[in-house]
């Protein structure tokens, strides 16, 4: 996975920002380290994603004024603790992070289960609420133009035939 890191800085180097931060969320869940996860969030803010950025340094623990800045803007993208959770990265969650990412794991499991969601954070609709419908009614109007079509064909050639 060095390689990744070494050509993610080559795609910064000739301009290329949003290459680097796909080949390093590609290397991420095989190497969460922080020199990884660093550059990652450094990506993040050179592409003006402070959220993103927040969530990673949230995660190290890194503590700079730019880290803060960005963690910051992530706590108010992210304000209930079930929403920043799900905005850090899964291999990022899976091991053990900075003190405040444990903080933050200790107050969600330590919630009673059944409890619920808060308000902000909206589960996401499944696949079929999104697709079925509009899928049913461009499949039903393509079977009625294609009905009209072939008895247009049927008739004319009743007509001339």
């Amino acid at each position: 996975m060095t390689g990744a890191v070494e050509r993610a800085r080559a795609d910064l180097e000739a301009g290329r920002p949003w290459m680097a931060r796909d080949r390093l969320l590609g290397a991420l869940p095989h190497r969460p380290d922080e020199g990884l996860v660093d550059l990652l969030a450094e990506v993040h803010v050179l592409m003006h994603d402070l959220p993103a950025a927040g969530a990673l340094w949230f995660a190290t623990g890194r503590d700079d004024e730019a880290a803060r800045d960005a963690v910051t803007v992530w706590a108010a993208r992210f304000p209930s603790d079930d929403a920043r959770w799900s905005s850090i990265p899964r291999p990022l969650r899976l091991r053990t992070g900075s003190r405040d990412l444990e903080e933050l794991r200790r107050r969600l499991s330590g919630r009673p289960r059944g409890e619920p969601r808060p308000p902000d954070v909206v589960p996401d609709e499944p696949w079929t609420e999104r697709v079925l419908f509009p899928a049913m009614l461009v499949g039903g109007l393509l079977w009625v133009v294609a009905m009209v079509l072939i008895g247009a064909w049927t008739v004319l050639r009743w007509i001339w035939g």
